[in-house]
């Protein structure tokens, strides 16, 4: 009796490993971990208000020096020459920068607050690509170095952020509980890969692309901005180093939706309120600013150039007071 496999048996069993290697392949993508404990700290530091000018003239001038940074995209301070009762500090969103925000920075600052909007590392060059080179601890370290030059420019802090700018804000309102008073979140985007894949997909998506695995795309999405895939998988990863839960010592939330926003995942958005809210101080009170789809705003929700919305901003600030 022979003992040899036919050709017929050896293809079986070649299916049989193959297929076993690709289901080995598909759990790896869904179960490999995204937390990073390098993501899940920030020293408790502070500044006096000559030390956080320094800091922040210092990127402002930085900006201003380096030739690839536009013009229009260099940090912005603005402060009444003296320590504040209060400073915000606001993000933008990916491959946005801080010009975006600049209507709402002048609207804080007309209310007596000093206002500090950091460029994010990579973003805001004239090289339009390079945003997607940013890494989660870039952004970590842009959020915390900002957060700590906001402490010398008031004596209460609050920070605030669109889009992936609101993800960056709610994060070092965990990590630097021991300052961070208030939040803002305007269209925040807690999924930032939501907008470029099918939810099933996100998983893959994000090992695929945070660890380098898979060639970058970037598309443009429905309100006309354009998203790196392999920068969406460095937001994400922050977001899931989020506090879990993500407890903190918010005074006041403020959330700020246009109903016609079909970039972010909105219940999403809620959700992620919600859970702050619930681990926030005993005192802690929460606003929302819903915009019926009747004003179209979509996701900028008002505040981006060239024509903000002016009594929108001013009634985000009323609120976040």
């Amino acid at each position: 009796m022979s003992t040899h496999t036919s050709w017929k048996e050896r293809i079986a069993i070649g299916a049989v490993m193959l297929l076993c290697a690709l289901l080995v392949v598909v759990i790896a993508l869904y179960l490999w971990p995204h937390e990073d404990q390098r993501l899940q700290f920030a020293e408790e530091t502070t500044m006096e208000y000559e030390q956080a000018m320094t800091a922040a003239n210092d990127a402002v001038e930085q900006d201003t020096a380096d030739e690839s940074v536009k013009s229009n995209c260099r940090s912005i301070v603005r402060t009444s020459g003296e320590r504040a009762e209060q400073a915000i500090v606001l993000f933008h969103a990916q491959n946005a920068c801080p010009s975006q925000l600049a209507p709402l920075a002048d609207a804080f600052f007309e209310a007596g607050y000093n206002v500090y909007v950091p460029r994010a590392p990579q973003h805001g060059t004239t090289d339009a690509s390079a945003y997607a080179d940013v890494t989660a601890l870039d952004l970590s370290g842009h959020a915390r170095d900002a957060v700590t030059i906001a402490t010398g420019l008031g004596e209460r802090v609050g920070v605030g952020g669109h889009a992936e700018g609101a993800l960056l804000a709610t994060w070092v309102s965990q990590y630097r509980a021991d300052v961070v008073e208030r939040l803002l979140a305007i269209s925040p985007q807690y999924e930032p890969i939501q907008p470029l894949v099918p939810e099933w997909a996100a998983l893959p998506f994000l090992t695929l692309h945070s660890n380098g695995w898979w060639p970058d795309r970037v598309i443009e999405t429905e309100d006309g901005s354009q998203r790196s895939h392999k920068a969406a998988s460095q937001y994400e990863t922050l977001a899931r180093s989020f506090r879990r839960p993500p407890t903190n010592k918010l005074h006041r939330i403020v959330l700020v939706l246009a109903k016609d926003d079909e970039t972010i995942r909105e219940p999403k958005a809620v959700a992620m309120i919600d859970e702050l809210k619930a681990n926030s101080s005993a005192d802690a009170s929460y606003r929302e600013l819903l915009l019926p789809p009747s004003l179209k705003l979509g996701h900028q929700a008002g505040i981006e150039n060239p024509a903000p919305d002016e009594k929108l901003l001013g009634r985000m600030v009323d609120l976040y007071k």
